[in-house]
């Protein structure tokens, strides 16, 4: 990839006085190639595991060995993190010959024990995201306490095997601990939670 100068020259003859010069530029763009990472899963509790990338787009039998550069994985996902579903970004991938789009994936944490329903709790702005982790389908009541006991809000939800996201608006509620209360057909739990805007 890049420009070159091509140049027409036309030397003279008896019969002809020499042509003048004609140059002109070739440019060479870039082959696109996009790098994806793989989804991958983890137990809680362990390190992330080493990511694994997918290739399209090399030209000519390349291959990976020819990035001057390898990509690496941006998450926020750590050996610390809840359960849940995280985005793994590839990122800082550099290729003399190629214009480097990149595709996100997933981590799953799965819970230590997965036969065993689980809860995380995320306030975000004016909602608070309830990650519910289930091992089989379940139909649940997501309902909001006050530290008092005080009814707040509830959500009836669908809770399908694995992860399942309910929200719950909170933008009117004071500062405080609230009580995350999950009552489903197959378990019953709850949580707490300190909201601050």
């Amino acid at each position: 990839a890049g420009t070159t100068t091509i140049t027409a020259s036309q030397a003279g003859s008896d019969a002809f006085f020499p042509a003048t010069d004609v140059s002109v530029s070739l440019i060479v763009n870039k082959a696109g190639l996009s790098i994806a990472v793989r989804d991958t899963s983890k137990t809680e509790g362990d390190a992330n595991p080493a990511f694994e990338f997918v290739y399209t787009g090399f030209v000519l039998g390349e291959n990976e060995s020819v990035l001057a550069t390898m990509p690496t994985v941006n998450t926020t996902a750590t050996q610390n993190s809840s359960p849940g579903i995280y985005v793994t970004e590839p990122v800082g991938a550099v290729a003399a010959n190629y214009q480097i789009t990149y595709t996100t994936g997933r981590l799953t944490i799965y819970p230590k024990d997965r036969n065993m329903q689980t809860m995380t709790l995320f306030p975000s702005g004016d909602q608070l995201n309830i990650r519910v982790y289930s091992p089989v389908a379940d139909l649940a009541d997501v309902m909001l306490y006050n530290m008092n006991g005080q009814f707040l809000g509830r959500k009836n939800s669908f809770i399908g095997e694995g992860f399942t996201t309910v929200q719950l608006n909170i933008h009117n509620l004071p500062n405080g601990v609230y009580v995350i209360s999950y009552k489903g057909k197959k378990n019953q739990f709850s949580k707490k939670v300190i909201i601050i805007h």
